[in-house]
């Protein structure tokens, strides 16, 4: 007889989980899943991920309210995809939050308290918009079709790219950049709680929006693994933005068309995986066309109060985003030539609010509200001006001017990673694919003609000033440097492949075998891509049956171990690091200062100071040790606009000091003080 009495239902269900609790203890008392370090490892991982999608999401509903309001205050109607407008607000609010943790760390007040209860507050403030974002994503994922074979393999690729992409983001940090200012800033402002200037790190004094951001993290967290998160999650957005973009001026295909292109160029993805700042240029320039396309189907110049802001979000972001505000200023002036004057001054003063944050902590600490160009600032020269923009590598020294008219071509077949010029694996379609508008053009809509002609007003400037770069300056051949033109391009290709459906299937049928060529190509990318995964050694790493020292040692050789053993030198130490540019590993116990520009010894001796002269100044300024990269110093003589004086350096260095250890592999040596 069955008794479904409540109080024997609970007993009965009592003793079975109990008896099925007892059992998985017992089990894996014997079968252990996972020791304390794994287990620990994995918390961490968690409280990474749950830091960064709270700052990602916060930020998003602040940039909900502050665009719903801007919407109903101007009277504008959005007219945009529901993935752009999530773009949109999580821009707007990563760019809010960054300035409200610069204006903590003005006031010395970047306390991880006061950081963990500025966003509670604004988690509680915000709620209502955070839950009408958080409703629109997830609505955006459920609204995912395999609609076609095609929009299906598409798709696939893109969740399995940014699933290798969200392991790398887990593993230890190693990019060069990020080891010589984007994780040195935040880690600075972390130790200290305030904004401060360097003058030895020049790179420090640039615009620090996304660095802010990994700081906030990193304050909360204690840990900096949940940087490398903040960056993938801004390329989410940036990705959201192409997607919405592309779907909105085509279809669903050319959405997931624009993402994989971005996504199968291999260097565009390995940055997803870096503490970078790329894919917020990625972001606020993708954002800056779809608002510049919004202006011109309205008409209305209120949106060039929201372009504006954008673009000083990105200039916050990173200098090169400077083309694209160029490139805007130019379209602005051809579509609306009588109204040129009131577009500029709105579109610019707005832009100049937006950076005026940045600005200001340029001018403060650097004495430069765009330090260090134009205006030079804080230790600065004008032989310091030539070795950053490294002339002696251009393109005219190094006779390759005849690749310059052919820019999206060249890059694309002769870039790649590590490479001499360009040094960006772009894939073959993502910079060349729009110039299929021209194939169809007798066949497209005037809505496409006229997409196709604001991409040209908008891009042929930027090629152009890059060009014009790349001819006299070393530093503006890495195509990383022009990133913001990639979304745009991403967008304007996928939907130059649709427009192919316009042309008959025969004789041929150029749509299907266009789209044969990009399935092949973007395989090709993905097997490179999982490759590379697996030489890193990332899963490895993550899983635990590798260690970080394992990993880092794939990634940096020696450099780490010699790290580590500059912690046996006494307490307060001062190393200066001479031709090695990265110091985040530097011990706690130690103060490094990293050579930035490789030009500690040949500035000094191009200032007229004599060998002894400098050792004396070094050591009055605190220096207890000097550190060769013997590796780099070799390295440097290559490029080095002082070759004369930088040949000199190591027997120098031999004569003056007394070498304390010189690393196994040869590459560093210590020397202190005679």
């Amino acid at each position: 007889m069955k008794n479904n009495h409540p109080i024997y239902t609970l007993l009965r269900s009592a003793a079975v989980l109990l008896s099925a609790a007892l059992l998985l203890v017992g089990y894996y008392w014997i079968h252990k899943p996972a020791d304390g370090s794994t287990l620990l490892r994995y918390a961490g991982y968690g409280l990474d991920a749950a830091v960064t999608f709270a700052l990602i999401v916060i930020a998003a509903g602040i940039g909900r309210a502050a665009t719903t309001l801007f919407f109903a205050r101007t009277g504008l109607v959005p007219g945009i995809h529901r993935a752009e407008r999530l773009a949109l607000d999580g821009g707007i609010g990563l760019a809010i939050v960054s300035t409200g943790g610069l204006a903590l760390g003005a006031v010395g007040g970047f306390k991880q308290i006061a950081l963990i209860a500025a966003l509670a507050a604004a988690a509680i403030l915000f709620r209502k918009p955070i839950r009408g974002w958080l409703s629109d994503s997830a609505a955006m994922a459920r609204a995912i079709r395999f609609e076609s074979r095609f929009t299906g393999f598409l798709i696939i690729v893109t969740l399995l790219l940014l699933g290798l992409a969200f392991v790398g983001t887990l593993t230890p940090p190693y990019a060069w950049d990020a080891m010589s200012y984007h994780l040195i800033e935040p880690r600075h402002l972390v130790e200290t709680g305030r904004v401060t200037a360097s003058s030895t790190n020049f790179y420090l004094g640039f615009p620090k929006a996304v660095e802010t951001l990994f700081a906030i993290v990193m304050g909360i967290t204690g840990r900096d693994t949940g940087t490398a998160l903040v960056h993938y999650s801004i390329g989410i957005l940036a990705l959201l933005a192409a997607a919405g973009c592309a779907r909105r001026l085509a279809n669903p295909q050319a959405g997931w068309l624009a993402v994989a292109l971005l996504l199968s160029s291999f260097n565009t993805w390995q940055l997803l995986n870096w503490q970078y700042v790329d894919m917020a240029v990625m972001l606020y320039g993708m954002l800056a066309f779809i608002i510049a396309l919004r202006w011109h189907e309205s008409g209305e110049s209120r949106w060039l109060i929201l372009l504006g802001l954008s673009c000083g979000f990105g200039f916050g972001v990173k200098y090169s985003y400077g083309s694209l505000i160029l490139a805007l200023a130019i379209f602005i002036i051809v579509r609306q030539p009588r109204r040129m004057i009131p577009n500029l001054l709105m579109f610019g003063l707005a832009a100049a609010i937006a950076y005026a944050p940045w600005a200001l902590r340029g001018l403060l600490l650097y004495g430069n509200p765009i330090y260090p160009y134009l205006l030079g600032g804080l230790n600065w020269s004008a032989e310091r001006t030539t070795a950053f923009n490294q002339a002696g590598l251009s393109m005219r020294e190094s006779n390759q001017l005849g690749e310059l008219p052919f820019l999206p071509f060249t890059a694309t077949i002769l870039g790649f990673n590590y490479g001499p010029s360009y040094s960006y694996t772009l894939g073959p379609f993502l910079l060349t694919l729009p110039f299929l508008l021209l194939a169809t053009w007798s066949h497209l809509p005037a809505a496409i003609k006229r997409l196709a002609i604001n991409g040209a007003i908008i891009l042929l400037p930027i090629y152009i000033y890059w060009a014009v770069s790349m001819a006299f300056l070393g530093i503006a051949t890495q195509t990383r440097l022009v990133i913001v033109i990639l979304p745009i391009s991403a967008v304007l290709g996928a939907v130059a492949v649709q427009t192919l459906d316009l042309l008959p299937e025969k004789p041929v049928n150029l749509g299907f075998l266009i789209r044969a060529m990009i399935v092949l190509t973007t395989a090709f990318s993905v097997i490179d891509t999982i490759g590379y995964v697996a030489k890193t050694r990332s899963f490895e790493v993550v899983l635990g049956t590798t260690s970080e020292e394992e990993f880092l040692f794939g990634q940096l050789s020696t450099f780490p171990a010699v790290m580590s053993r500059l912690a046996e030198l006494p307490d307060d130490s001062q190393i200066r690091f001479l031709y090695e540019v990265r110091s985040y590993y530097c011990p706690e116990n130690v103060t490094c200062i990293a050579d930035s520009l490789l030009d500690f010894w040949g500035n000094a001796r191009h200032s007229g100071m004599t060998a002894d002269e400098i050792f004396e100044t070094w050591r009055a300024n605190g220096d207890d040790y000097l550190l060769m990269f013997n590796s780099g110093y070799q390295a440097a003589q290559q490029f080095s606009p002082m070759p004369e004086y930088d040949r000199e350096a190591g027997a120098e260095l031999e004569a003056h000091l007394i070498p304390v250890w010189t690393s196994s592999s040869g590459f560093y040596t210590l020397y202190t003080w005679r």
